[in-house]
């Protein structure tokens, strides 16, 4: 039942019964104060009086010297004194209850009535006397008695004004909280995921979940547009092939030549590589968030090697330093991102192909530099947008391959930089190390 209610009237319950909590502990202390104070003083008035009597009888006074002396006839107090000589009582309000036994020291005498309460102490002297002082404790009794009703009369309205500014004020702090829960709502319904929320100026849970969720809003932008281009690229690339296949098995019908229909085959066959590598690409973008400690070292070695069989013309070197700290990444996506830049250095060197490995302040570095004809220098700041091609007709150029490759180093909250120097192509991969 309690889960049903909305969280402004489960907060509103919860202070409420902590209020009306620390009102009854309060309270039941504060009476509790209040009685022990009124004890302590009505014992420290009756010791004073036993006191006094006790050394008048001591110094030779009877009692009803005593009784003069002191002038003890008030409505409160009342006095016994018995000597050996004879006893004495003065008081004009009698206790309406029977005198306990001998015992010395304080009691509480009450009756069934509230104001019936007598504080007495009984006292026994050297000489063998004993005095008996009792104090009326019927007022302080009933004030006592009205505080405590008074707590249990006004304590479950003071209760429910609790409850009631409990919920108007968790309904003022909750409601920033529903206005960015109604405009996420609407960002959602139509679909605006550039749109992004008011956050408030004030630094409090609000205003961080206002950012929060324009993070969050800004990852699924991104992704979405990811998506979207990872479609426009696989349409984009997937069209030539087919193009070229249909065109090629027409001319095989209309002249019944074997040839073409082989040609067709192989461009079926570079499209099935296609489509396998779109594919690993969408794969290892959804495991780029997936990381375990690997050595990069043999990795590069590996692929390096697969690249010396597909060019066994190049002259492929690597210069890496003798020790390597792992480094925490997703290996499936490293490869991919490493293969498609030695692929690229691979197909645009004319003779070298140079890998070097570095790593400080926290991150790994590859630099691979390849000879050949160089890259204006405009071309190279635009390496890896979609579409972009080199101005060679026989090399496919700086398209799709690059995009994604850059697409996946962001993934991996890397860096991909392309530069020219003294005769060579650099492409620079950083990488963060990460803890591992």
């Amino acid at each position: 039942m309690f889960r049903r209610l909305t969280l402004g009237v489960r907060l509103a319950l919860v202070w409420a019964l902590v209020v009306g909590a620390c009102l009854l502990v309060m309270g039941t202390w504060v009476a509790q104060a209040v009685e022990r104070t009124q004890t302590l003083n009505a014992d420290r008035q009756l010791r004073g009086v036993a006191g006094r009597i006790t050394n008048l009888l001591g110094a030779g006074r009877t009692p009803p010297e005593v009784q003069a002396l002191l002038e003890l006839g008030t409505p409160q107090l009342e006095v016994w004194i018995t000597t050996p000589a004879g006893r004495a009582h003065w008081g004009v309000q009698p206790l309406p209850l029977p005198l306990p036994d001998d015992r010395t020291g304080f009691q509480t005498l009450a009756a069934p009535c509230a104001a019936c309460v007598w504080r007495l102490y009984t006292v026994k002297t050297p000489a063998g006397a004993r005095v008996r002082v009792a104090l009326w404790q019927g007022q302080d009794r009933r004030l006592l008695h009205r505080l405590r009703r008074n707590l249990w009369t006004f304590g479950p309205l003071v209760l429910l004004l609790c409850s009631l500014s409990g919920l108007w004020l968790t309904r003022a702090a909750l409601a920033p909280a529903r206005r960015l829960a109604r405009a996420t709502v609407t960002i959602a319904r139509q679909g605006h995921w550039s749109a992004r929320l008011a956050v408030p100026t004030a630094r409090d849970e609000t205003a961080q979940t206002a950012r929060a969720i324009n993070t969050l809003l800004t990852h699924l932008e991104e992704a979405l547009q990811t998506e979207r281009r990872f479609v426009a690229y696989a349409a984009h690339e997937l069209n030539t092939p087919l193009t070229v296949i249909r065109g090629r098995l027409e001319r095989a019908v209309k002249r019944q030549n074997l040839g073409q229909i082989g040609l067709a085959l192989t461009a079926v066959d570079e499209l099935t590589a296609l489509t396998h590598t779109l594919l690993d690409h969408l794969r290892a973008e959804t495991l780029a968030a997936e990381r375990q400690p690997l050595q990069v070292l043999p990795l590069t070695a590996q692929l390096l090697e697969e690249l010396r069989e597909l060019r066994p013309h190049l002259q492929l070197t690597l210069t890496a330093p003798r020790e390597l700290q792992s480094l925490r990444s997703n290996e499936d996506v490293l490869r991919l991102v490493l293969r498609g830049l030695l692929e690229n250095a691979g197909k645009y060197a004319e003779t070298t192909v140079q890998v070097s490995l570095a790593q400080q302040r926290g991150w790994t570095a590859w630099t691979i530099r390849n000879d050949g004809r160089p890259f204006p220098v405009e071309l190279l700041a635009r390496v890896g947008e979609p579409y972009l091609r080199g101005a060679e007709g026989d090399r496919p150029g700086y398209g799709l391959g690059l995009s994604l490759t850059r697409t996946l180093v962001t993934q991996l909250q890397g860096t991909l930089e392309f530069s020219y120097e003294a005769g060579y192509t650099v492409a620079t991969l950083n990488l963060p190390a990460l803890a591992t």
